[in-house]
Protein backbone atom coordinates (compact mmCIF):
# COMPACT_ATOMS: atom_id res chain seq x y z
CA UNK A 1 0.00 0.00 0.00
CA UNK A 2 1.67 3.35 -0.68
CA UNK A 3 1.83 5.87 1.65
CA UNK A 4 0.80 9.49 1.44
CA UNK A 5 3.63 12.44 1.87
CA UNK A 6 4.16 14.17 4.64
CA UNK A 7 2.75 17.07 3.05
CA UNK A 8 -0.18 15.60 0.35
CA UNK A 9 -1.64 17.60 -2.36
CA UNK A 10 -4.62 17.42 -3.25
CA UNK A 11 -4.34 18.36 -7.17
CA UNK A 12 -1.77 15.99 -7.51
CA UNK A 13 -3.97 13.54 -6.35
CA UNK A 14 -6.87 14.29 -8.74
CA UNK A 15 -4.29 14.05 -11.23
CA UNK A 16 -3.37 10.56 -10.07
CA UNK A 17 -7.11 9.71 -10.88
CA UNK A 18 -7.95 11.42 -13.89
CA UNK A 19 -5.00 9.15 -14.92
CA UNK A 20 -5.95 6.17 -13.72
CA UNK A 21 -9.00 6.88 -15.34
CA UNK A 22 -7.73 7.50 -18.67
CA UNK A 23 -5.61 4.58 -18.90
CA UNK A 24 -8.86 2.66 -17.79
CA UNK A 25 -10.77 3.79 -20.73
CA UNK A 26 -7.73 2.67 -23.01
CA UNK A 27 -7.97 -0.85 -21.37
CA UNK A 28 -4.68 -0.81 -19.58
CA UNK A 29 -5.07 -4.20 -17.86
CA UNK A 30 -3.26 -2.42 -14.50
CA UNK A 31 -5.48 0.22 -14.50
CA UNK A 32 -8.81 -1.79 -14.62
CA UNK A 33 -7.96 -4.16 -12.44
CA UNK A 34 -7.11 -0.88 -9.86
CA UNK A 35 -10.18 0.45 -10.40
CA UNK A 36 -12.18 -3.16 -10.68
CA UNK A 37 -10.90 -3.87 -7.36
CA UNK A 38 -13.19 -1.32 -6.01
CA UNK A 39 -16.24 -0.69 -8.36
CA UNK A 40 -17.17 -1.99 -11.94
CA UNK A 41 -17.63 1.47 -13.01
CA UNK A 42 -15.26 3.68 -15.58
CA UNK A 43 -16.10 7.09 -13.74
CA UNK A 44 -14.02 9.99 -12.58
CA UNK A 45 -15.40 8.98 -8.74
CA UNK A 46 -14.50 5.61 -9.44
CA UNK A 47 -10.99 5.93 -10.14
CA UNK A 48 -11.05 8.89 -6.97
CA UNK A 49 -12.59 5.90 -4.76
CA UNK A 50 -9.73 3.58 -6.12
CA UNK A 51 -7.21 6.35 -5.18
CA UNK A 52 -8.38 6.93 -1.43
CA UNK A 53 -8.42 3.31 -1.34
CA UNK A 54 -5.14 2.26 -2.38
CA UNK A 55 -3.71 5.09 0.24
CA UNK A 56 -6.21 3.53 2.98
CA UNK A 57 -9.20 5.82 3.07
CA UNK A 58 -12.17 4.41 3.18
CA UNK A 59 -13.68 6.91 0.60
CA UNK A 60 -12.44 9.95 -1.49
CA UNK A 61 -14.46 12.65 0.46
CA UNK A 62 -12.28 11.69 3.45
CA UNK A 63 -8.74 11.48 2.18
CA UNK A 64 -9.87 14.99 0.64
CA UNK A 65 -10.97 16.29 3.99
CA UNK A 66 -7.72 14.88 5.65
CA UNK A 67 -5.64 16.92 3.08
CA UNK A 68 -7.34 20.22 2.70
CA UNK A 69 -7.42 19.96 6.75
CA UNK A 70 -3.52 19.49 6.63
CA UNK A 71 -3.36 22.68 4.40
CA UNK A 72 -5.36 25.10 6.58
CA UNK A 73 -2.78 24.12 9.32
CA UNK A 74 -0.17 24.38 7.46
CA UNK A 75 -1.21 27.70 6.21
CA UNK A 76 -2.35 29.07 9.39
CA UNK A 77 0.57 28.06 11.16
CA UNK A 78 2.67 30.04 8.60
CA UNK A 79 0.82 33.38 8.64
CA UNK A 80 1.23 35.89 11.24
CA UNK A 81 -0.86 35.45 14.39
CA UNK A 82 -3.91 37.45 14.68
CA UNK A 83 -5.95 38.47 17.96
CA UNK A 84 -8.13 36.12 17.14
CA UNK A 85 -6.07 33.34 17.40
CA UNK A 86 -5.75 33.45 20.89
CA UNK A 87 -9.21 33.14 21.78
CA UNK A 88 -10.61 29.89 22.85
CA UNK A 89 -13.15 29.64 20.54
CA UNK A 90 -10.73 30.30 18.12
CA UNK A 91 -10.46 28.41 14.52
CA UNK A 92 -7.04 27.50 15.32
CA UNK A 93 -6.35 23.65 14.80
CA UNK A 94 -4.32 22.39 18.22
CA UNK A 95 -4.55 18.92 16.43
CA UNK A 96 -5.51 16.11 13.96
CA UNK A 97 -6.00 12.35 14.53
CA UNK A 98 -6.99 9.98 12.42
CA UNK A 99 -8.05 5.96 12.48
CA UNK A 100 -10.13 3.66 10.59
CA UNK A 101 -12.61 1.28 12.41
CA UNK A 102 -16.38 0.50 13.16
CA UNK A 103 -18.66 1.44 16.43
CA UNK A 104 -21.49 -0.56 16.84
CA UNK A 105 -24.36 1.77 17.57
CA UNK A 106 -28.11 0.53 18.27
CA UNK A 107 -29.57 2.52 15.55
CA UNK A 108 -26.50 1.41 12.97
CA UNK A 109 -22.56 1.25 12.77
CA UNK A 110 -20.08 4.70 12.91
CA UNK A 111 -17.14 4.51 10.96
CA UNK A 112 -14.87 7.12 12.51
CA UNK A 113 -12.41 9.59 9.93
CA UNK A 114 -10.48 12.04 11.22
CA UNK A 115 -10.70 13.98 14.29
CA UNK A 116 -9.64 17.89 14.78
CA UNK A 117 -9.32 20.10 17.46
CA UNK A 118 -11.02 23.22 16.79
CA UNK A 119 -10.76 25.76 19.32
CA UNK A 120 -13.19 24.73 22.01
CA UNK A 121 -14.79 21.66 20.91
CA UNK A 122 -13.75 18.17 18.25
CA UNK A 123 -14.71 18.13 14.65
CA UNK A 124 -15.01 14.53 13.84
CA UNK A 125 -15.57 13.38 9.90
CA UNK A 126 -17.45 10.18 10.29
CA UNK A 127 -19.42 8.09 8.34
CA UNK A 128 -22.92 6.48 9.63
CA UNK A 129 -24.36 2.85 7.75
CA UNK A 130 -27.97 2.71 9.30
CA UNK A 131 -31.65 2.13 8.07
CA UNK A 132 -32.14 5.84 9.66
CA UNK A 133 -33.51 8.70 7.59
CA UNK A 134 -30.87 11.58 7.91
CA UNK A 135 -33.87 13.82 9.74
CA UNK A 136 -34.10 10.61 12.08
CA UNK A 137 -31.11 10.87 13.47
CA UNK A 138 -31.89 13.07 16.50
CA UNK A 139 -30.00 11.03 19.48
CA UNK A 140 -28.59 8.49 17.04
CA UNK A 141 -24.46 8.89 18.88
CA UNK A 142 -26.11 8.74 22.37
CA UNK A 143 -24.22 5.45 22.45
CA UNK A 144 -20.92 6.47 22.16
CA UNK A 145 -18.70 7.64 24.91
CA UNK A 146 -15.38 9.21 24.34
CA UNK A 147 -12.20 8.87 26.08
CA UNK A 148 -7.71 9.29 25.15
CA UNK A 149 -4.96 8.40 27.10
CA UNK A 150 -4.95 11.31 29.29
CA UNK A 151 -7.93 10.71 31.35
CA UNK A 152 -9.89 13.47 29.50
CA UNK A 153 -13.53 13.93 30.44
CA UNK A 154 -16.24 14.05 27.22
CA UNK A 155 -19.71 15.21 26.82
CA UNK A 156 -22.25 13.50 24.22
CA UNK A 157 -21.07 12.87 20.38
CA UNK A 158 -23.61 15.92 18.48
CA UNK A 159 -24.38 15.69 14.67
CA UNK A 160 -23.13 18.67 13.42
CA UNK A 161 -24.03 18.76 10.66
CA UNK A 162 -25.02 16.25 7.20
CA UNK A 163 -22.18 16.78 4.92
CA UNK A 164 -24.03 15.04 1.47
CA UNK A 165 -27.76 15.18 0.61
CA UNK A 166 -27.90 11.40 0.11
CA UNK A 167 -30.54 9.53 2.48
CA UNK A 168 -32.56 12.59 3.01
CA UNK A 169 -35.16 10.72 0.93
CA UNK A 170 -36.67 7.20 1.47
CA UNK A 171 -33.08 5.76 0.12
CA UNK A 172 -32.51 3.19 3.20
CA UNK A 173 -29.27 1.59 3.97
CA UNK A 174 -26.71 4.28 2.14
CA UNK A 175 -24.08 5.44 4.16
CA UNK A 176 -24.68 9.08 5.63
CA UNK A 177 -21.45 10.98 5.65
CA UNK A 178 -21.61 13.46 9.16
CA UNK A 179 -19.70 15.94 11.00
CA UNK A 180 -19.72 15.07 14.76
CA UNK A 181 -18.83 17.81 17.63
CA UNK A 182 -16.93 16.17 20.83
CA UNK A 183 -16.51 18.74 23.86
CA UNK A 184 -14.21 19.81 25.07
CA UNK A 185 -11.70 19.79 21.70
CA UNK A 186 -9.16 17.09 22.73
CA UNK A 187 -6.02 17.89 24.51
CA UNK A 188 -3.13 18.83 21.81
CA UNK A 189 -0.90 16.46 23.96
CA UNK A 190 -3.00 13.42 23.67
CA UNK A 191 -1.91 10.49 21.85
CA UNK A 192 -4.77 8.75 21.24
CA UNK A 193 -8.76 9.39 21.23
CA UNK A 194 -11.29 6.55 21.36
CA UNK A 195 -14.96 5.82 21.10
CA UNK A 196 -16.41 3.45 22.39
CA UNK A 197 -20.00 1.74 21.11
CA UNK A 198 -21.87 -1.54 22.24
CA UNK A 199 -20.97 -5.04 22.20
CA UNK A 200 -17.33 -3.97 22.95
CA UNK A 201 -16.92 -2.30 19.69
CA UNK A 202 -14.60 0.40 19.50
CA UNK A 203 -12.29 2.66 17.18
CA UNK A 204 -8.92 4.19 17.99
CA UNK A 205 -7.75 7.65 16.20
CA UNK A 206 -4.57 8.07 16.65
CA UNK A 207 -2.49 11.59 16.75
CA UNK A 208 -0.85 12.18 13.60
CA UNK A 209 2.18 14.87 12.73
CA UNK A 210 1.45 17.87 10.99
Amino acid sequence: MPELPSQPNLDHLRHQARRLLRDAQAGDPGALERMGAWSARLTLSAAQLAIAREYGWRSWDALRHYVETLASIAERRHSPPTAMDHEPSSGVPSGVWRGEGEVVLRGGTLRPGTLIGWGSHGLLAAELESSLLARQLQGALDDVVVTDDLGTGYGRCQIRMISNGRRLSEELNAPIDLEVTIEPAPPARAGWIELLGIDESSCRLTATLW
